[in-house]
């Protein structure tokens, strides 16, 4: 990959990260909300145009994809939505906002973010399968940089409002002046179901409901009267605490996808800071130390966003998915789901209930992280997200090479492997699914599901890739 490809994506990366987080929405809401009592109420704009772009980009994926085709709209859009923002911050800065000025800037706002979190899929698939380990840095690494641009809050007027102008800016024309060259990805064309199917919809599922019960935890914490201070180094211990929790977690994402090993780890690790993070605020929800949990909680938060997108990055150029409906109908809608949790159902709740949105921080946070737990005791074998178990993968066309035989003959008869687990364990090398495999052999599922689990333990591996790995590594 060429320096500029390099730099191109880790600048832009940088900046599209806080509009995942809307770290830069929250900037310029906030400070419209002096002028305009309802600025904050503009969220449910955002979950209305996040509804309405998976709709309409799941219809018509062809026409957005000639859009990302052509690459000017996406930049036009950027720089409209920067100009929109940067004429918002001015009237605040002179008080002279208007409410229609605000609802066309969030309105812009509301439908550049998912185009550019598509947009970058878009681009960064085909990088990653050029060069894996150089383009997974910059993501990484710019995952973490993006932290450090939150500090532009702490910094005089009207500087912060550098955040909402420059983050659609230079991630719209970053991605705009990725070489086209680079930029070429082609799968074949895919209905929805076909997609859905081609991913490990079990192990999706329980990372999308683990990312709507962080997001109401942590987005309940943040929007409570806790952790009020003064004290501006307790806000900066806070961002440092977030900063070193992501930047050990996509390190460790990174390190674990690219030797193919099974993510359980980085998974368990997340649910744990997620859960000490929620733990530091109960014991301390009236005292200052309080912002220390929030910072940690909100670090895995984010990571389980960062850990969605780069998975399906990695899920879609190894398997040739389409783009569009991949990151639309998973990551997107993921997101506008979560955001609604936080923006919409718990304030509707807590004054349905006639109770202080702040009155809920305690008992909801408590329900919340019980069920985090739950969730890790009892669905832990699913969490360990595997790859996509197609019919047939990674170009094995009908029977087994001579060589894979070779391999698990050498461990059947090492290992004392019957014949029928043998048989088994060929197939689910070859990248049979359970399904797939019962059929080939006339079995049920179950009985796979059986077989299976007695090759863990005879062969003292913990899941579905460090079978294939110890299969593909014997010396036949």
């Amino acid at each position: 990959m060429r320096t500029r490809s390099r730099i191109t994506i880790a600048l832009g990366m940088l900046f599209l990260w806080p509009l995942l987080r809307t770290q830069a929405t929250g900037t310029l809401l906030v400070a419209a909300s002096s002028a305009i009592p309802w600025a904050q109420s503009s969220y449910y704009i955002f979950l209305i145009v996040g509804v309405l772009f998976v709709a309409v980009a799941l219809a018509a994926k062809n026409a957005l994809q000639r859009v990302y085709e052509l690459r000017w709209p996406v930049a036009v859009l950027a720089s409209v939505t920067a100009v929109a923002n940067f004429g918002v911050a001015l009237a605040v800065q002179m008080d002279v906002l208007h409410p229609l000025l605000l609802v066309a800037s969030v309105l812009f706002y509301a439908v550049c973010i998912p185009v550019l979190v598509v947009a970058w899929a878009f681009v960064l698939v085909p990088l990653l399968k050029a060069d894996f380990h150089v383009s997974s840095i910059c993501i990484a690494a710019s995952f973490v940089g993006s932290f450090v641009l939150g500090f532009l809050q702490y910094l005089p007027q009207p500087w912060p409002y550098l955040f909402p102008i420059l983050c659609p800016l230079l991630a719209g024309w970053c991605w705009f002046l990725v070489p086209k060259s680079d930029a070429r990805h082609s799968a074949a064309s895919m209905d929805l179901p076909t997609v859905l199917r081609s991913l490990p919809l079990g192990s999706l599922a329980s990372l999308v409901i683990t990312m709507f019960l962080s997001c109401f935890l942590v987005g309940i914490a943040r929007s409570g009267s806790i952790a009020i201070s003064e004290n501006i180094d307790l806000y900066y211990a806070k961002d440092f605490a977030t900063i070193v929790v992501t930047t050990i977690i996509a390190f460790m994402l990174y390190a674990l996808l690219a030797s193919k090993r099974s993510t359980r780890v980085i998974w368990i690790f997340i649910f744990t800071v997620l859960c000490i993070g929620q733990l530091i605020i109960l014991a301390f929800d009236d005292g200052v130390f309080a912002l220390v949990g929030i910072g940690v909680s909100s670090a895995a938060r984010a990571s389980f966003s960062f850990f969605l997108y780069f998975y399906l990055l990695t899920l879609v150029y190894e398997e040739n998915l389409p783009v569009i409906p991949v990151f639309v109908s998973v990551f997107v809608s993921t997101n506008v789901v979560s955001d609604a949790l936080s923006f919409a159902v718990v304030p509707v709740f807590s004054g349905a209930l006639g109770v202080d949105y702040a009155g809920l921080i305690r008992p909801a946070s408590l329900a919340v992280g019980i069920i985090v737990f739950l969730c890790l005791a009892f669905f832990s074998g699913s969490m360990a997200l595997s790859y996509p178990r197609g019919e047939r993968a990674h170009g094995f066309e009908g029977a087994a090479s001579n060589q894979l035989q070779r391999q698990v003959d050498e461990l059947t008869s090492r290992y004392g492997v019957s014949e029928r687990e043998s048989e088994v364990m060929l197939y689910i090398v070859q990248g049979y699914s359970y399904k797939a495999t019962a059929s080939e052999l006339g079995i049920t599922e179950g009985t796979v599901q059986s077989h299976i689990k007695r090759l863990y333990v005879k062969l003292d591996v913990h899941s579905r890739q460090e079978l294939i790995e110890t299969v593909r590594s014997v010396d036949a």
